[in-house]
């Protein structure tokens, strides 16, 4: 039998693991998203159900069992090995399908747990790509109506144009960002990135800020404020969550004017 110190031994080696805790809460927003929309898939009152709700729930339930599954082999590994194994990493490609369906939780802690060493550039880089498919999503919603913005296509000709360019960076960042040190060949893409926060992606912004402040200074650990301000955030997974959403609302606010026709949608209460 285990003795009390034995199991606050194991919780401190498990809370020492921010891909466990990130992981556990991707398994229980999902499974709790997938009770609700099962739940708005029913209508008391009419006795009627809505099918897409429903495999929405299934689809939701499912990425959350096998997150449930991805946590207790990450606990296991953490328990016996005090790490997570690359084979329990891998796990993390096949979870970040997750994200076609809108599930950002699942996402995140798929992005999160397929990289070992994780800088604050390549966190910044992953919020950063999420928050543009995200508005791509949600935007793309508006070809249900019967109507769509006279610049509809534009507008996510150029979400879309910012997309592969945010993947790209974040695989880029990924492979030029070593123990923290910025390469130089980075400087191009530091530039590109400041340039696309125009559509008001926070992390874009802060992303391409930091890149520059490190090439600058040569690597040199130089005391900033807001730079220590977002690495004391990202030590947080719900307060990077947060932002995230918040950047979500901020984005799609900017770039409706290019894919949302506010009067018309007024007129014919869309």
């Amino acid at each position: 039998m285990r003795t009390h110190y034995e199991k606050r031994a194991t919780k401190r080696k498990l809370k020492a693991f921010q891909e466990y805790k990130l992981s556990n809460f991707a398994a229980s927003a999902s499974i709790v998203l997938a009770i609700l929309f099962g739940l708005s898939g029913y209508d008391l009152f009419e006795r009627t159900v809505s099918i897409p709700f429903l495999i929405l729930a299934g689809i939701y339930l499912l990425f959350g069992i096998l997150q449930l599954l991805v946590s207790a082999k990450i606990r296991s590994d953490i328990i016996q090995r005090n790490t997570i194994q690359a084979t329990t990493r891998i796990f993390g490609f096949s979870l970040i399908i997750a994200l076609l369906t809108g599930n950002i939780f699942v996402a995140i802690a798929a992005l999160d747990i397929i990289k070992k060493e994780k800088s604050i550039e390549y966190m910044l880089s992953i919020y950063m790509a999420l928050t543009n498919i995200c508005i791509i999503l949600i935007s793309a919603l508006n070809l249900f109506k019967p109507y769509v913005a006279d610049l509809f296509l534009l507008g996510m000709g150029i979400l879309l144009s910012v997309s592969v360019l945010h993947i790209v960076a974040m695989i880029l960042i990924g492979l030029f960002v070593k123990n923290g040190d910025v390469s130089r060949i980075l400087l191009p893409l530091a530039y590109l990135l400041i340039l696309t926060a125009a559509t008001g992606n926070v992390f874009s912004l802060l992303l391409g800020l930091m890149l520059l402040h490190k090439i600058r200074h040569g690597n040199k650990e130089v005391l900033v404020t807001w730079v220590d301000i977002v690495r004391r955030l990202f030590r947080n997974a719900m307060a990077a969550l947060g932002l995230l959403f918040i950047t979500i609302l901020l984005s799609l606010s900017i770039c409706s004017y290019f894919t949302f026709e506010y009067s018309l949608a007024v007129e014919n209460n869309y």
